[in-house]
């Protein structure tokens, strides 16, 4: 009896060794590397298994490489620290200076994406030239996106803002007047605008308020990667570019 457990035993142990042998020849196939990466973002900047602003770019720049690049969906919450702690491989669209509290993480020095953070109104003659103009203003509530941390850090001195959790209920409310003004990245408002909102609010700002950068961090077992995955984004950036200012 106790020979045949053994043997049994060891069958499972080859079998789950086999399962894993080929897991990781298919990985090894595919690319010389996988890098299993997280975002606090999503659309329109993460969109796997290919699209998106920001994931496109990274999956532009794998064959140069020899990498591939896999999505992990976590909580935006956690996603830093798995990264820091090698649980996963990185974490990207990031700003400059978190790189401070995750000393295990390494930024990859070209950014991935600058964001432009803009004003979007129901009234198109409320024009807003920076940050400093609503704090002038007597009344009218100003809205962000709650988690969005820069914009949140320049509205906290607002006295009549306020932070909602969900993207399209906040222009829901800008529509209805219930709200003046909606202040968030300019991709992700245009997107959820879409066609539903696009006729009747407009975007008010009368330049960004904010340029924002920002970056790829990966963890430190990966330094030989970083200058090489800065390289190939900086030649991605410099291709978009040139297509871009071909087709005006």
């Amino acid at each position: 009896m106790l020979s045949i457990i053994a043997k049994t035993i060891k069958i499972h142990v080859f079998t789950i060794s086999a399962i894993i042998a080929v897991c990781i020849s298919v990985d090894v196939f595919a690319a010389d590397r996988t890098l299993y990466i997280s975002s606090a973002f999503r659309a329109p900047y993460i969109e796997p298994p290919y699209d998106g602003l920001v994931w496109s770019r990274l999956k532009n720049i794998e064959n140069g490489l020899d990498i591939q690049f896999k999505f992990v969906d976590v909580p935006a919450a956690r996603s830093l620290v798995l990264a820091n702690s090698a649980q996963i491989d990185g974490d990207v669209i990031r700003r400059y200076e978190i790189g401070e509290h995750y000393p295990d993480l390494i930024r990859v020095p070209q950014a991935v994406i600058e964001i432009e953070i803009s004003v979007f109104s129901w009234d198109p003659d409320n024009i807003i030239h920076s940050f400093s103009d609503f704090n002038k203003m007597n009344e009218g509530i100003v809205a962000t996106q709650i988690g969005r941390k820069f914009i949140e850090k320049n509205l906290s001195s607002i006295r009549n803002s306020m932070f909602v959790n969900d993207i399209e209920h906040i222009f829901s409310l800008l529509e209805k007047k219930r709200i003046d003004f909606v202040v968030l990245d300019r991709p992700t408002a245009l997107a959820a605008m879409g066609s539903r909102f696009g006729d009747s609010l407009f975007e008010v700002s009368s330049k960004p308020l904010s340029k924002v950068k920002y970056y790829l961090y990966l963890h430190k077992k990966h330094a030989d990667l970083v200058d090489l995955i800065s390289a190939e984004l900086e030649r991605d950036y410099y291709i978009v570019d040139e297509m871009l200012s071909s087709a005006h």
